[in-house]
């Protein structure tokens, strides 16, 4: 037997609205964005950007503040012991 148009409608906009509504339950009972698939590297990989990011650091910071003190100066002298 053929239904009409409008009951398979409410059908479908029913299930949307139920779809959506068990997204967002699931959305909320996970924390932040469920990973499906997450980011994986070789202990050789991760040793590498492990020694990268230990020597990188300490030289980014050193330079930051020492342009830091140079567009300030004065108090940043004193407070940031340039």
């Amino acid at each position: 037997m053929h239904e009409s148009s409008l009951a398979r409608a409410r059908r479908r906009v029913g299930a949307g609205m139920f779809g959506l509504g068990a997204l967002g339950v699931l959305w909320m009972a996970t924390p932040g964005v469920p990973v499906l698939f997450a980011p994986r590297a070789s202990a050789e990989v991760r040793m590498a950007g492990l020694e990268l990011f230990e020597q990188g650091l300490p030289v980014a910071l050193e330079v930051q503040i020492q342009r830091r003190c140079l567009s300030v100066g004065g108090v940043a002298v004193v407070f940031m012991g340039c």
